[in-house]
């Protein structure tokens, strides 16, 4: 695993925000900070997606431009997002632990 750069996960957290404006807009704030907050917690698994496809089971599905994410909101504040553009294939976790 690998850190994630700034500008990719800056990217990322504007799709991320998008996306979650579409489903749950009232928590979406909410969520953008506690992922600011573990941005160091959040790691970018290699491109066979392997070391996480355990954690694929029951994930929603979303596309934006071209992409995909497969995500999931757990109770301990737990965020994947696996994301496909047709290129690359990019699996992101996130803990938030309170």
């Amino acid at each position: 695993m690998h850190k994630i750069s700034r500008q990719a996960l800056k990217d990322i957290n504007l799709l991320y925000n998008r996306f979650l404006s579409q489903f749950c807009p009232d928590q979406a704030r909410k969520i953008l900070k506690e992922i600011e907050e573990c941005i160091d917690l959040i790691s970018c698994f290699p491109e066979t997606g392997k070391d996480c496809c355990h954690l694929m089971k029951g994930l929603r599905q979303y596309s934006y431009r071209g992409c995909v994410f497969y995500y999931r909101l757990h109770k301990k504040h737990v965020y994947i997002i696996r994301m496909l553009d047709g290129e690359s294939e990019h699996n992101l976790s996130g803990k938030s632990e309170q």
